[in-house]
């Protein structure tokens, strides 16, 4: 039973998703908050194990919110749920470990999936959000994609599909430090601070897609 923790400062939508959530037998809503200063406390309290989070409530700002989550309750997975896109910030929040980023007007199932991935310990990146956090920024991904070699691509194209670093390693018959090593390094090549900020990389070249096309295949360097 995943513990989730509802923090909107709309109580239609806790609603919403309260009974979205209820008749499941994989979650159970612990609590809600409507503001960031109550949805820290009761993650102090409560320790869920998911947090589905708006990402603009009164009290405590957001990213003061993550910052101060990251350090008190590292393992806790963060949902961001949004009305609207806001690049800036979610940039902000993706250095802050956030696991997942969806808005409010996608499809309840989606929702559902994006839940059930995170919980997991994966990555979710709703299509919409990932295209216009590429497109509204300067691209030279393609340049830095071409600097990973053979192994990094391998690692980025995992985390683009959202695999945690033990599958990975598993995938590449590499151990878990080495994953963790290279993960660094493809950080550092491709300019970014965050694992969502790399995979949104991916995702826009097609690494996570099951048969890429290897004739566009970037980052063939040895």
């Amino acid at each position: 039973m995943v513990k989730i923790l509802l923090a909107d400062d709309h109580p239609l939508i806790r609603t919403g998703l309260r009974a979205l959530l209820d008749p499941s037998d994989q979650y159970s809503v612990v609590a809600e908050a409507a503001d960031g200063d109550t949805a820290f406390s009761l993650t102090q309290q409560l320790s869920p194990d998911l947090l589905l989070l708006d990402v603009q409530m009164p009290g405590l700002p957001t990213p003061d919110l993550l910052a101060r989550l990251a350090h008190s309750r590292p393992a806790l997975k963060v949902l961001i749920l949004s009305a609207t896109y806001d690049p800036n910030l979610i940039r902000r929040c993706h250095t802050l470990n956030v696991a997942g980023y969806i808005l409010k007007n996608e499809e309840p199932e989606l929702l559902i999936q994006a839940i059930r991935v995170v919980s997991q310990g994966f990555t979710w990146i709703s299509q919409s959000v990932a295209q216009s956090l590429t497109s509204s920024r300067r691209d030279n991904s393609a340049d830095q994609l071409a600097q990973l070699t053979l192994p990094e691509l391998g690692i980025l194209r995992g985390i683009s599909r959202g695999h945690t670093v033990p599958a990975i390693a598993q995938e590449l018959s590499l151990s878990q430090q080495t994953v963790r090593n290279y993960t660094s390094v493809i950080y550092a090549k491709l300019g970014v601070n965050s694992r969502i900020s790399a995979a949104l990389i991916g995702i826009k070249h097609e690494l996570h897609l099951s048969n890429p096309d290897p004739v566009s295949q970037p980052g063939q360097a040895p």
